[in-house]
């Protein structure tokens, strides 16, 4: 009898798991299914007739089954995409009474697409609704052009941002080298390769890594302002027309953190004046004056910050003949995290010195100095070395606080004598900060 029960709870066991694969098939099957799915309550393809804040409001949007919203957006204005989260629909009421927008809902995405920008990403989700809103700066009768739609190709890291500890040496939870090709070629969603290339001679007092002589301390903007920039040339030939450079590309932050890049037309030593801006990352050539030129900057391209009429120190530098900056800082932007993974160093000095690689956080109106790592120099040496270090950029659009920014600095006994120069590459990874 026992022999016969086995056999029967044999069989059940056999029938109940083969059941519970077949559900689990059909379930996938209906998710592949919902691979994705256009939204036209999202979408916007039409001559905008309204402008300024809150231009477009859409309803709740039930997201059940999917994991990501996939947005495409183009116009010939700044936009400002702002995606709320909620677990409830959206509902208006006919007494009167307030509407649930505002005890039901918190911003959880805010994108910042600038005039004529192909826009295109895919952002996490994690709620059962979503509303989108949308600012618009420009006119009346710009045509806008936004696909929104659901889907399921997000696929979340194995680096989590909270587990990761400021330390050398971590091992990291991927393979690098396939994590590296993963991101360049666009694999992963909400990441991007990072690489910051400095290089400058060492000096008797404690400075910024910068190159051709330049001997500043960090600009440090102390307000939540943005300021303005003059850019020129040491010398008169970087111009259109004439033997050096004519454009000058800058990739900057505009207030709160936003990208802001734009082409300069240089005039030679004249400064040449633009706005907007927080932070300068990265600046390079993209134009010579002439054919038959020399197809490079003759001269030291500075950009300066204008406070109060008052120009500052210069917070980019195109060395004369480099045709890109070397900036020995970088501000996060909005949204953002970035991880530093490797630091490679070569030092052509004839003298001991030192770098040092720092974090400033922006608090309170304040900016706060740490010190993350001292690198000791040795004369002639290279090193490369594993590390994990990260900083953030702001999360809010009407504050910078919670801004932060790296600078590598330098450092000798005593002015080096002879040859001096190092060389320094730090690589990693930006990072959405809502994948």
């Amino acid at each position: 009898m026992l022999f016969f029960i086995i056999i029967i709870v044999f069989i059940f066991f056999l029938n109940s798991k083969h059941l519970l694969n077949k559900t689990k098939m059909a379930f996938l099957n209906h998710h592949k299914k919902r691979k994705y799915l256009k939204i036209p309550q999202l979408s916007l393809k039409q001559y905008i007739k309204t402008v300024g804040v809150d231009c477009f409001k859409s309803n709740s949007i039930d997201c059940s089954g999917f994991n990501s919203l996939v947005i495409s957006h183009k116009s010939p204005s700044i936009s400002t995409i702002k995606i709320y989260k909620g677990n409830k629909e959206y509902q208006t009421f006919d007494n009167g009474a307030s509407d649930n927008f505002s005890t039901e809902y918190e911003l959880y995405r805010e994108l910042v697409i600038q005039n004529n920008e192909n826009y295109n990403k895919i952002i996490s989700i994690n709620s059962k609704f979503i509303i989108l809103r949308l600012d618009y700066s420009g006119s009346i009768g710009e045509y806008v052009d936004m696909d929104v739609g659901l889907s399921n190709d997000f696929q979340p890291l194995s680096v989590r941002d909270g587990l990761i500890e400021f330390k050398d040496n971590v091992n990291l939870s991927r393979n690098t080298t396939n994590f590296d090709v993963d991101v360049a070629d666009e694999n992963i969603q909400g990441m991007e390769t990072f690489q910051l290339d400095l290089k400058g001679n060492l000096t008797a007092s404690n400075t910024l890594l910068w190159g051709s002589g330049l001997n500043t301390s960090p600009y440090l903007n102390p307000t939540n302002s943005t300021f303005t920039i003059h850019i020129a040339s040491s010398s008169t030939l970087d111009k259109d027309g004439s033997m050096g450079a004519s454009q000058l590309k800058i990739k900057g932050l505009s207030q709160y953190g936003g990208l802001l890049n734009e082409t300069i037309n240089l005039n030679g030593n004249t400064n040449v004046v633009s706005s907007g801006y927080k932070a300068i990352n990265h600046a390079e050539i993209v134009n010579v004056g002439q054919t038959t030129g020399l197809h490079i900057n003759v001269g030291d391209i500075t950009i300066k910050p204008v406070i109060g009429g008052i120009e500052q120190d210069p917070i980019s530098l195109v060395v004369a003949e480099d045709g890109i900056s070397h900036n020995p800082l970088y501000d996060v932007p909005y949204n953002k995290i970035l991880y530093i993974t490797k630091i490679s160093i070569n030092s052509f000095c004839e003298d001991e010195g030192e770098l040092t690689l720092n974090k400033y956080k922006y608090n309170d109106n304040k900016w706060v100095k740490h010190k993350l790592k001292r690198f000791h120099l040795h004369s002639q040496q290279q090193m490369t070395f594993e590390c994990m270090y990260i900083f953030h950029g702001n999360t809010s659009s009407t504050s910078e606080n919670g801004s932060e920014r790296l600078t590598i600095e330098r450092k000798s006994t005593a002015t080096p004598i002879g040859f001096n120069e190092v060389n320094v590459s730090l690589f990693g990874f930006l990072k959405d900060k809502s994948f």
